[in-house]
């Protein structure tokens, strides 16, 4: 659930005509679809591993190009101008912390962040859209389950965490709200906004669902969020006012986010002989395909909106 600042965007036609470059992902059968203009770009994606019984994660070496195996990583996550790479290793340090390192690949430099203490993680949620922060996620294990217990946001140049503990532990993940200075939550169908300390701002209430893993649910300039309806469409709410924009009857079955200001990606699962991510339109029609792979493979692709 990134958020963007909200700043007046360009409204980009994805054409289902020019030919786009195809790429095959490296530890699986999946092709990538990209074009020069594309304003979101596959810059991390986990397998899972049926012999081993676990993911595994590789990461894009910059904006374009091949990407790399990192099997030490949990999460491999791209800043949006490509320079910068965030990555949760599996291990805590030998103090005991869960840890996030930031690396700059033009001069190499390594700025390590201690988190939490186990058995408590910090996962990584997501770069704001200047690269100037990270959202991450506290999560602590009950069982087979995850929960929330709060947040925390770090500033990139200085390498600080603000830790921000939030009353009312969640099963859902925090991620950023429209403005990109605070975050939000699900709470049974409502839609709950924080500042940056963790203080409960407003609700917007009966939004349906946010779909596990999707980290885009508001559009670029942050006016407005997509959400799975409650009687099982895809929706458009204004950020702002909470009112629903439009209703889109689409044949996909998982949102998961902008692909620019008029414009949804989503998973495709059971109508072709493979499952693809799938650009629509606001009438629900599929522009264009980013990613296929075969039917049956454990796949989760992350997406970094390009400056």
């Amino acid at each position: 659930m990134s958020a963007r600042p909200p700043t007046k965007s360009a409204r980009i036609t994805p054409s289902p005509t020019a030919s786009p470059s195809r790429q095959r992902l490296l530890g699986t059968q999946a092709t990538v679809y990209e074009r020069p203009g594309d304003p979101i770009r596959l810059t991390s994606y986990e397998v899972y591993d049926k012999k081993a019984k676990e993911w595994v994660n590789y990461a894009r070496k910059g904006l374009t190009g091949s990407f790399s195996r990192y099997e030490d990583n949990w999460e491999t996550l791209l800043s949006p101008d490509g320079r910068l790479l965030a990555e949760r290793g599996k291990d805590y340090t030998s103090d005991k912390y869960d840890a996030i390192f930031i690396t700059d690949r033009r001069t190499g430099r390594k700025t390590t962040v201690k988190t939490v203490k186990e058995p408590l993680i910090s996962s990584i949620r997501a770069w704001s859209n200047d690269g100037s922060k990270i959202l991450l996620n506290i999560e602590r294990s009950k069982g087979d389950e995850w929960l929330y217990p709060g947040f925390a946001i770090v500033d990139v140049a200085t390498g600080k965490l603000a830790m921000a503990d939030v009353p009312g532990t969640t099963e859902n993940s925090f991620g950023w709200d429209g403005r990109g200075e605070g975050v939000v939550n699900q709470y049974g169908s409502d839609l709950r906004f924080f500042d940056a300390s963790g203080r409960r701002l407003r609700d917007v209430r009966d939004i349906g669902d946010l779909p596990a893993g999707t980290l885009d649910i508001f559009s670029p300039s942050g006016a407005s969020f997509a959400t799975e309806c409650p009687d099982g469409e895809l929706c458009v709410w204004d950020s702002r006012t909470g009112e629903r924009l439009r209703m889109i009857s689409t044949s996909c079955d998982k949102l998961l986010g902008w692909y620019d200001e008029t414009h949804l990606y989503c998973w495709e699962l059971d109508n072709a002989a493979k499952d693809r991510i799938e650009v629509i339109d606001f009438t629900g029609k599929e522009i264009r395909t980013l990613v296929d792979i075969p039917d049956g493979v454990g796949y989760s692709p992350t997406f970094t909106r390009t400056p």
